[in-house]
């Protein structure tokens, strides 16, 4: 067959398939790459049905053979450096708190078969999994995350161990004494809003009424503590558009407050999480674009948009459970891994799968300098 190299941008990871008996190809692929392959150690498929066998080889890195259902073609990929690393800026989320102080309704992360989180040194443990593996940025998440009392330890010894870092939080918690203490470990900053009316917000369980206020603080106080210590943490703002919010009208806000990249979401149905609520307050994809088209002038004002579709939030993000397990939406419902403190990075994922792709499309893929 032919050969090509192919990047990491060809790469798309799925649940396992066996490749066949394809194995005269493998010849090939040592002579080509001039580096002894030993057995598999994990397998994806690529595009177009296409299948992939991972190698390691002496050196460390990966060898991946690409081989169509036909065997007829062969491609060679090599990674594992930290340029290839880089390159791809993946970002895993790391759910570490379920519990929330907020009762949003429709939320689809509850974990209510998490009986409890990691200890302090299996998070850090995890974390230095996280960065032996191919991501560029780790996302603290929940629940709520300023609940977890180590947040601060793992914002800290994420960016020791090279990582970007973020938070998405609903801000409660988010004081300016706690934003002084760790703002230096944090690189970006998201805050969940979804009304501009703070009785539709109490109505879906976002706060108890004074979640605009609380919202505006927080970004008042990331661009006060940027100003006095120098520093160039990045403002998010996380939207779930629904029935009782597409209607708004959000752009004096965005541009007032100082929002440099807004997240907004089609309020998205998973199995056993807000599937009884979801049917109320669920709108059509005509009523999320109407809602995306009102706010498209604010790209002009520097604020990038990143808009969500239910199909682009499937598949496309790398998530942790609180107690350390790969998890992915799919069909509608949630899939688990086992626990990467006990399978490692790779063998998890491998389990409940990733689609790049669909992770680039989304506008996933973004540096933080």
């Amino acid at each position: 067959g032919t050969m090509r190299k192919v990047g990491l941008d060809d790469v798309q990871y799925f649940k396992p398939i066996i490749a066949g008996n394809c194995s005269a190809l493998l010849t090939s692929a040592r002579l080509w790459t001039d580096e002894p392959l030993s057995m598999p150690v994990r397998a994806a498929r690529l595009p177009a049905g296409k299948e992939l066998l991972m190698f390691q080889n002496s050196g460390g890195s990966s060898t991946a053979i690409d081989v169509d259902p036909a065997c007829g073609d062969l491609s060679v990929l090599t990674i594992g450096s930290s340029a290839g690393k880089k390159e791809q800026l993946l970002t895993v989320n790391w759910h570490l708190e379920k519990d929330c102080n907020y009762k949003c309704s429709f939320c689809y992360a509850h974990f209510n078969a998490v009986q409890q989180g990691l200890s302090k040194q299996d998070g850090l443990n995890l974390l230095s999994l996280i960065a032996a593996g191919p991501f560029y940025k780790v996302n603290f998440a929940g629940g709520e995350p300023l609940l977890n009392k180590h947040l601060g330890d793992y914002l800290r010894a994420a960016k020791e161990m090279g990582l970007k870092t973020s938070i998405i939080t609903n801000a409660s918690r988010l004081t300016f004494g706690w934003l002084q203490a760790h703002g230096r470990f944090i690189d970006q900053i998201g805050v969940s809003c979804d009304s501009l009316d703070d009785n539709i917000n109490k109505e879906l369980g976002r706060g108890f009424g004074n979640h605009v206020a609380i919202t505006k603080r927080a970004f008042e106080s990331v661009r006060e503590l940027n100003e006095s210590m120098g520093l160039e943490i990045k403002i998010k703002l996380n939207t779930v558009v629904m029935r009782p919010n597409y209607l708004e009208d959000w752009n004096d806000f965005i541009q007032s407050n100082g929002i440099q990249r807004w997240k907004i979401f089609k309020i998205l149905k998973i199995k056993g999480e807000n599937d009884a609520v979801y049917d109320k307050l669920a709108i059509g994809d005509a009523e999320f674009e109407e809602f995306v088209a009102r706010h498209a002038k604010l790209s002009a004002h520097e604020v990038v948009l990143a808009p969500e579709t239910n199909d682009d939030m499937t598949s496309s993000y790398i998530m942790i459970t609180p107690d350390g397990k790969f998890y992915q939406n799919a069909d509608g419902k949630y899939d688990y891994s086992d626990s990467m403190l006990q399978i490692g990075v790779e063998a998890a994922l491998r389990q409940v799968g990733f689609d790049y792709t669909k992770f680039q499309k989304r506008g996933g893929e973004y540096k933080l300098d």
